[in-house]
């Protein structure tokens, strides 16, 4: 999903989503351990660490995840993987 997104928005913007989106993910999975360790509120504990760890896959996915495979494929050209491919063997 994020290849196509990448077209239509362009690789900054959606890399600085993706990072923030990192980012907000790991701040609400933290929030969560921290308010377990100290029994603080305990029932929205899993709601939280669950939403954390979903909106860090999510965020992932659309930009992280997508856009070094994208750039990689513009970068090195298919005679260049052909030529280390070969000198491996």
């Amino acid at each position: 999903m994020g290849a196509f997104f990448i077209d239509k928005a362009g690789r900054k913007p959606l890399l600085l989503v993706s990072g923030s989106g990192l980012v907000l993910g790991c701040l609400l999975a933290a929030i969560a351990f921290y308010m377990k360790v100290h029994e603080l509120s305990l029932q929205a504990v899993p709601a939280l660490a669950v939403t954390g760890i979903l909106l860090y896959i999510g965020s992932f996915s659309i930009g992280m995840g997508a856009v070094p495979w994208v750039v990689m494929s513009e970068v090195i050209r298919i005679s260049n993987i052909m030529i280390l491919i070969l000198s491996a063997i």
